[in-house]
C-alpha cells in the first residue's frame, strides 16, 4: 500500500471495498491523495475524519452545507459549467499555510470548460495570446515539471504533453472528490456515490488512454484556474500525481489502468 503507515493500513483493512469497486476510486484520487496528511486514503470510499471532517471541507471550501448543493455542484462540474464556489481560495483557509496543505480547488469563476479547452488548444498550437501571461507562465512551469519528473511506465515528451488539450480531468476529479466528501458527511448515499464515480470513471475512459494524460489534464486545468498561486504549490501536487502513476507504490492508478 505504498507510503501508508500502520494507522492507514488498518483503516484500509477496516473499510475495504469490493474488487469490482476498486477501479472506481481512481477518479477523485488526486485530491484525496493531496490531502493524505489528514489521514485520507485513495483506497477506501470512507475517509478518516479524526483530523478534519468532510462536512467542514465542503462548508468552508465549497460553500456546500446540504445535499442539494452537493448534487448541483457535481452536476455542474461534470457538465462543464462555470463553478462559482470558492473552494481552494486561500482567503477562506484559516487552518492552512498553502494550497498544497489543503487541496480543494476552485472553479473557473464564470468561464465554461469548452471555452478553456478552446483557449488551451490555440495556445498549444502556437497562439501565445490565447492565455493570459499569468496562465501561460504557470502552465509552462507545470508542464515542464511533469516532463522532467514523470517516472511512470513511459517517458513524457513535449509532443505527448501537448496532445492533452482539455482540462476535463480537473472538473472530473473535483466532481468525484465532492461526491466522496458528500458521502462521508451524509449528503449522498453509498449507491449514489458509487454511481457518480462510475460516471466520472467513464468520462475519463472516454477521453484519455492513460492515467498520465488524466493527471496532466488535471494539472493543466489547475494551472490555468489557479495561475496566481505560488508554483511550489503546483509542484507539490504534481509530485503526488507522479506517485499515483508509479507502479511500485501500488496505488489506485497503478492497479486500475484506464484501459486494461
Amino acid at each position: 500500500m505504498g507510503l501508508f503507515g500502520s494507522s492507514e493500513r488498518a483503516f484500509v483493512k477496516d473499510n475495504a471495498v469490493r474488487a469490482d469497486q476498486r477501479p472506481l476510486l481512481a477518479t477523485g484520487a488526486i485530491l484525496i491523495y493531496a490531502n493524505s496528511w489528514a489521514g485520507w486514503t485513495t483506497q477506501t470510499l470512507k475517509l478518516d475524519q479524526r483530523k478534519v471532517t468532510a462536512a467542514r471541507v465542503l462548508d468552508e471550501f465549497w460553500d456546500i452545507t446540504e445535499r442539494s448543493q452537493a448534487l448541483s455542484e457535481i452536476e455542474d462540474l461534470l457538465a462543464g459549467g462555470s463553478s462559482t464556489v470558492t473552494g481552494g481560495n486561500l482567503s477562506r483557509a484559516p487552518f492552512q499555510s498553502s494550497v498544497s496543505k489543503y487541496n480543494t480547488d476552485s472553479g473557473w469563476h464564470g468561464e465554461r470548460r469548452d471555452s478553456i479547452d478552446a483557449r488551451l488548444a490555440r495556445y498549444t498550437s502556437g497562439d501565445r495570446s490565447a492565455l493570459s501571461p499569468a496562465e501561460a507562465a504557470m502552465l509552462d512551469k507545470v508542464v515542464d515539471n511533469i516532463i522532467a519528473n514523470w517516472y511512470g511506465n513511459m517517458a513524457v515528451t513535449r509532443i505527448s504533453a501537448d496532445w492533452v488539450k482539455t482540462v476535463l480531468a480537473y472538473d472530473v476529479d473535483r466532481a468525484a472528490f465532492v461526491a466522496r466528501l458528500a458521502f462521508n458527511c451524509g449528503y449522498l448515499t453509498e449507491d449514489e456515490t458509487w454511481n457518480t464515480l462510475r460516471r466520472t470513471r467513464s468520462m475519463a475512459e472516454a477521453t484519455f488512454s492513460r492515467w498520465f494524460q488524466y493527471g496532466l489534464s488535471f494539472m493543466k486545468g489547475r494551472a490555468i484556474a489557479m495561475c496566481d498561486t505560488d508554483f511550489s504549490d503546483m509542484k507539490d501536487l504534481c509530485n503526488k500525481i507522479l506517485l499515483l502513476d508509479a507502479p511500485r507504490w501500488g496505488d489506485v492508478w497503478a492497479s486500475s489502468p484506464l484501459h486494461p
